[in-house]
């Protein structure tokens, strides 16, 4: 056993039966009658013995490396933990840049969230002004003249809306709460049939909504709808609106979430969340007829095309907008050939009353005219406009095609130009815009046609 010299205090091995007998210590040479408080509990010590004052200090020194080892090795757990987070919560697959070129991925994007077995959401439930001092930031009024509509980031630099929403021959704008300066942004990807539209945004870095709700709301169940309705440049400050999902529809083939939250003219492109503040749909349709009718494209089909685009290749992506600006295109001249027609039948309706009134033919045609100067206007503008959205399918049109799309532009604008200030005798307009017109017509037919064949 262990005992201390009552002299010099030196650590010393001894027998048990030594205890009450006088005992000599080797160190100093002291005798002293040995008792229990001087034994200390059984451990092998050196023949010599330590002092307990350096017994003391080894102790010390042992117990602050074990405390820097152990401090050590929690910040290294913590740090891997925290990369870990990091990784798996803002390095989802996507492309790692958004340009015209094709790279590799945009950085982070949604993560997908579900409920529990039970249906139950794994949060508790938020209110509306917690939810929008939440996710605002992340959502924008997207201006594109004509139209106006809301989109929301998905990833740095990269925000979603309906296809709908995006007019090529026009500049794209984002403004984001509280501010009247614009983010510009342009069109990287677009599906036009699911309406789908993904825009690289240039500006201050915003942050993108981090996950989304993967499974089918309930019927019944509480959402909110936030974005920019309404057409006034003034507006810098999101609404939001409540409703719960009422069903659910097949429409051409996808499915919608159907809700009666209100939805207006500037919604469209905008997200939806359910009442833990996740995003489970995004602003598409509405039942112009018929009110508090209106439906969410479910937010896996904005996951899809993101990982579309990431996996796209330069040229996939060439011919995806191609397709989308033609198509746009062949739209606009449809309109614009119903717009020009009638719009000449009504000059020619006021032409033909003034001259069977005797009244003044000027007169007539300019009221006429005046009536319909910003629709003329505006459809005038959109033709003039093609001439930077062609580019973008130029590669795709024969030359029949390439001579009727000319064809085309040239007539509709003339008549526009017609429209807004028309003048010359009645005989030359009656004879002469009804072949101009059929012209029109078949140019437009030869674009169609062009088109459907290659579908073929």
């Amino acid at each position: 056993m262990r005992v201390v010299c009552v002299s010099c205090k030196s650590i010393l091995n001894a027998p048990k039966s030594a205890i009450g007998r006088v005992v000599a210590c080797p160190h100093c040479k002291e005798s002293f009658r040995l008792s229990l408080s001087e034994c200390l509990p059984d451990q092998p010590v050196g023949g010599q013995g330590t002092k307990p004052s350096q017994q003391t200090h080894t102790k010390g020194a042992r117990r602050l490396r074990l405390t820097f080892l152990g401090i050590g090795l929690g910040f290294g757990f913590a740090s891997a933990i925290l990369i870990a987070i990091v990784f798996f919560r803002y390095n989802r697959p996507m492309r790692e840049q958004i340009s015209g070129e094709h790279a590799g991925g945009v950085g982070p994007s949604l993560v997908v969230r579900s409920s529990n077995n039970e249906g139950e959401s794994p949060r508790g439930e938020i209110g509306a002004s917690a939810l929008v001092e939440k996710v605002d930031k992340s959502i924008c009024k997207v201006e594109t003249y004509p139209s106006q509509g809301t989109g929301f980031m998905v990833a740095p630099n990269l925000a979603a809306t309906n296809a709908h929403v995006i007019n090529l021959w026009s500049e794209l704008h984002c403004y984001f709460p509280g501010s009247y300066d614009p983010d510009i942004a342009r069109l990287v990807w677009v599906n036009a049939e699911s309406d789908i539209a993904l825009l690289e945004v240039h500006g201050e870095k915003r942050l993108p909504l981090g996950e989304w709700r993967s499974e089918q709301p309930k019927r019944g169940e509480k959402i909110y709808v936030i974005g920019y309705p309404g057409t006034s440049a003034l507006t810098t400050t999101s609404s939001v609106t409540t409703g719960i999902v009422s069903n659910s529809s097949v429409i051409n083939g996808i499915v919608y979430y159907q809700t009666d939250a209100a939805i207006n003219p500037g919604n469209s492109g905008g997200p939806a969340f359910d009442k833990d503040g996740l995003p489970i749909g995004i602003v598409s349709l509405k039942e112009t007829d018929k009110e508090n009718i209106g439906y969410l494209l479910p937010m896996n089909y904005v996951d899809s095309e993101i990982r579309r685009f990431r996996d796209s290749t330069a040229q996939e992506v060439e011919s995806r907008l191609a397709t989308f600006a033609r198509d746009e295109d062949k739209k606009a001249l449809t309109l614009a050939l119903l717009m020009v027609t009638a719009g000449l039948a009504e000059i020619e309706s006021a032409w033909a009353n003034a001259i069977r009134s005797n009244a003044s033919v000027s007169d007539a045609v300019t009221d006429v005219a005046n009536k319909n100067a910003k629709i003329v206007g505006d459809l005038a503008n959109r033709i003039r406009q093609m001439n930077k959205t062609i580019p973008y399918y130029q590669k795709m049109m024969t030359d029949t095609e390439a001579a009727a799309m000319t064809s085309t532009l040239t007539i509709t604008l003339e008549a526009c130009q017609f429209l807004l200030a028309p003048s010359g005798n009645y005989k030359r307009f009656e004879e002469y815009w009804p072949a101009r017109l059929a012209e029109l017509t078949r140019a437009i037919a030869q674009i169609d046609s062009g088109q459907s064949n290659r579908s073929k």
